[in-house]
């Protein structure tokens, strides 16, 4: 199983169905609630004192603005899913500072929206649920020019980083597919034109046109990433032999590998800057366990089948990578050391790993040899757990 050079791409492990369905409905909802929130409200600019009065005086238009604050509420709920969604997908940890700098600024949009809606439902709660008298000009102009401040500085400000985090993260690791990434960078121009639109009182028509835009970018992403994850998920099953077999119970010669169980972040030291993934999880329910490694370019993505004669001391893998190299390793795992061997006339290899106290990180070593007995260092790997 050791990380060896290949210029073939890694591949990522999916989350699962119901994940991707969540994350595909979300993104549509997001882009719906985005352009509503804007819709639903359109309080005039530079309108003189009377006017401004007068619009505010209409009650339909009071309870448009918190219609508008509603829909900011489900934006911001549903683009926490997307952001968090992403998150999930194996190969974007390869780029873990774009991917932190991308959650930073989904929570900064989630914030920001929430504001959001509060400014613009404000006035509509305060005359027409609390019952209380409408404010002065001077208040409901100043209410104005903060929602305008709100939504088309801050709000699309941060959700254009974020979508440049995004789009950096998608190219720079092919977690999604690529065309995802170009359409994220070309929504962020969108959006920072909508923003300098709302903020410069361009018409209506024009900064909708824009949204329009980018709610149809969303929308394809949503359709798009919906259908990918019915088909690579009918994939991964096979792949797992979930089907329709009925699940056995944990195999009892495989419970000492429980910590291992989970998912991985894989750091090589000779490949700086560069993570891959790695995950354990049980096949049908506990008869083996599966190890998918992504690992930093150029090195290739293995899989590994676990198992283990029960009256045995040793566990036996089967290898198989992305160059189309099959392998067979002999494993031990227990008191926090993990150990993996193979002898092969010419390329002898081994492994030395050690589980820290608290169960978050093993860091281990390759070594080979040409003739069993002169060992050299080949790779050092470090997994830190991340979920």
């Amino acid at each position: 199983m050791s990380v060896t050079r290949s210029s073939e791409p890694t591949a990522d492990v999916l989350p699962g169905r119901s994940g991707t369905k969540a994350a595909a409905i979300a993104a549509a909802l997001f882009a719906v609630s985005l352009l509503m929130t804007v819709a639903s409200v359109d309080v005039p600019h530079h309108a003189s004192d009377s006017e401004l009065l007068s619009w505010w005086q209409d009650s339909g238009n009071r309870t448009s603005g918190v219609l508008s604050g509603i829909w900011a509420i489900c934006a911001a709920a549903t683009f926490a899913v997307v952001i968090n969604h992403i998150r999930t997908l194996t190969a974007a940890a390869r780029a873990p500072h774009w991917l932190a700098f991308a959650r930073s600024m989904g929570a900064a949009v989630t914030a920001v929206w929430l504001v959001t809606a509060a400014a613009r439902g404000a006035i509509g709660h305060l005359v027409d649920v609390m019952d209380e008298p409408l404010p002065g000009v001077d208040v409901l102009r100043a209410a104005t020019a903060f929602n305008y401040m709100l939504l088309g500085l801050s709000g699309m400000f941060v959700l254009a980083l974020c979508m440049l985090a995004v789009s950096v993260v998608v190219l720079r690791t092919a977690a999604l597919g690529r065309w995802i990434g170009y359409v994220g960078a070309r929504s962020r121009h969108q959006i920072r034109a909508s923003g300098r639109a709302s903020m410069t009182g361009e018409d209506w028509l024009t900064r909708e046109r824009l949204r329009r835009g980018v709610s149809g970018s969303f929308r394809v992403l949503a359709m798009r990433r919906g259908i990918r994850g019915r088909s690579d998920n009918l994939r991964a099953r096979s792949d797992r032999g979930g089907g329709r077999m009925p699940q056995e119970p944990l195999n009892p010669a495989l419970q000492s590998l429980m910590p291992l169980i989970g998912e991985w972040q894989v750091e090589v030291p000779q490949f700086p800057g560069q993570y891959g993934h790695a995950t354990f999880e049980w096949l049908n329910g506990g008869t083996h366990l599966r190890f998918h490694a992504v690992a930093p370019e150029p090195a290739p993505t293995a899989t590994l089948i676990i198992g283990r004669d029960g009256l045995g001391e040793e566990f036996t893998i089967l290898h198989y990578d992305s160059r189309g190299v099959s392998r067979v390793y002999r494993m031990t795992f227990g008191d926090g050391t993990w150990r993996m061997w193979r002898d092969a006339p010419g390329f002898w290899q081994r492994f030395f790993g050690r589980l820290s106290a608290d169960g978050h990180s093993i860091r281990g070593s390759w070594e080979k040899s040409e003739d069993g007995s002169t060992w050299e260092p080949d790779l050092e790997l470090v997994y830190r757990k991340v979920g």
